[in-house]
């Protein structure tokens, strides 16, 4: 009698495993799962440039064709994913803006798991998420003038006469 129990209760558990694994596509792919495994920016930079193209590291050949604005997206906190394009080259994905990043602001990046592929056909293992700020203002070099910063301004033209070259130079004391 406990055998019958116990042999049904087998049957029974292996019929509903079975059946239940009946509908999945899930196809195993040996080797390493596709990661994002870098940012350029990294993640939590500050004072990153307005100019900055975004760059994500794989650790395997993706499909170019799965990298698109919509899978690798830049996103400023609160706000709505800025406008750009994506390219590849190398196991890295780039990102370009359409327009400057604003200043003082912390953006969002992220690669959709659910939407990148290896050239294998393996989705990325998880999402990839990172944020950074860009700077609070633009910084320019400043250039050594020398000895001409003690002059001031300095003015002038130039032109050809019927007498030769003529060269005014306005030079303010």
């Amino acid at each position: 009698m406990k055998t019958n129990r116990l042999l049904t209760a087998f049957a029974l558990t292996t019929v509903v495993l079975t059946a239940g694994c009946r509908g999945d596509d899930y196809i195993e792919v040996p080797g390493v799962c596709p990661e994002a495994n870098a940012s350029n920016p990294a993640n939590d930079e500050a004072q990153v440039a307005y100019d900055k193209i975004i760059t994500v590291t794989f650790n395997d050949v993706m499909n170019v064709t799965t990298l698109t604005t919509t899978s690798f997206t830049i996103t400023p906190v609160g706000g709505d994913a800025i406008e750009g394009s994506v390219s590849y080259l190398d196991s890295a994905a780039f990102f370009l803006p359409t327009l400057p990043l604003m200043p003082h602001t912390t953006y969002k990046g992220f690669i959709s798991a659910s939407l990148v592929k290896n050239i294998d056909g393996t989705y990325l293992k998880d999402d990839y998420e990172w944020t950074f700020s860009t700077a609070s203002t633009t910084t320019f070099p400043s250039a050594n003038l020398g000895a001409a910063a003690m002059l001031g301004a300095i003015g002038g033209t130039a032109g050809i006469t019927n007498q030769g070259l003529n060269t005014v130079i306005n030079i303010p004391n």
